[in-house]
C-alpha cells in the first residue's frame, strides 16, 4: 500500500506524540510511587500483621473446637 509522504510524516508525528504521552504517564506514575513509598510500605506491614493475627485467631479457634469435640467424645465414652 502506498502512502504519501505527507500522510507518512503525519503518522510518524502521531506515533511520536503517543510515545511522548506514554513516557510522560510512566514518569508521573513513578513519581507517585516514590512519593507514596512509605505509605505503601505501611499498608503492606499492616496487611501482614492482619494476616498474621487472622491466622493466629483461626489456629486458636481450631484448637478450641478440637478441645470441645474431645471433651464431648470423652463424656460420651467414645474416645
Amino acid at each position: 500500500m502506498w502512502v504519501s509522504r505527507k500522510k507518512w510524516e503525519l503518522l510518524n508525528k502521531k506515533v511520536a506524540d503517543l510515545e511522548g504521552q506514554c513516557r510522560g504517564q510512566q514518569e508521573v506514575m513513578q513519581q507517585h510511587l516514590k512519593q507514596h513509598k512509605s505509605e505503601n510500605e505501611s499498608y503492606q506491614k499492616a496487611l501482614k500483621e492482619i494476616s498474621s493475627n487472622f491466622s493466629s485467631c483461626i489456629y486458636e479457634v481450631k484448637a478450641e473446637i478440637l478441645k470441645e469435640i474431645t471433651q464431648e467424645l470423652n463424656h460420651q465414652g467414645r474416645f
